[in-house]
């Protein structure tokens, strides 16, 4: 258990590292703005999804000090991935280029959005940290058709719909 406790809390340090870069960014960014005259309102809206980003992640950090069950609910993956986008170009560094690209259909899947929402974005830290000097990052959500067991070559067999999420540097 306790090594397991100090997973989570290196996981949820990181996590919230990160939001604290989002809106480290932004807050300068409207400052810059601010004194040329020419504020952007989708700066604060993204100072404001960071804030309840990170207040999920600790909901998170309760949740697992509680030994509460997590919940979980049908989502739209892709509209997931989008939402989180300006906080996952905070995360890279101003020699790394993001490139996002979501399912135009909605991808509805049962989860729980803030541990999806950590995991992509550890995902993308993590291909940040792994590029040297100049580099691209892409994220890309898109849908699978998977045999429900993923073995059987039964012809019979029902494909199934899945998420596809690729993180790649």
């Amino acid at each position: 258990r306790l090594e397991a406790i100090g997973r989570a809390a290196s996981g949820m340090a990181h996590d919230f590292k990160s939001y604290l870069a989002a809106i480290r960014m932004r807050s300068e960014l409207i400052l810059q703005k601010l004194e040329s005259g020419r504020p952007d309102p989708e700066d604060v809206r993204a100072i404001s999804r960071a804030v309840q980003e990170a207040t999920e992640v600790i909901d998170g950090i309760l949740t697992f000090a509680r030994d509460r069950e997590v919940t979980s609910w049908p989502l739209d993956f892709s509209e997931l991935i989008r939402d989180i986008q300006p906080s996952l170009k905070a995360i890279c560094n101003s020699a790394v280029e993001l490139e996002v690209t979501t399912s135009a259909s909605p991808l509805i899947l049962r989860g729980n959005p803030m541990q999806l929402r950590r995991v992509v974005m550890n995902l993308v830290q993590n291909a940040v940290d792994a590029v040297t000097s100049h580099g691209h990052i892409q994220v890309r959500l898109e849908r699978a058709e998977v045999l429900s067991d993923g073995v059987s070559e039964d012809e019979n067999e029902i494909l199934r719909p899945h998420a596809v999420l690729v993180v790649a540097d």
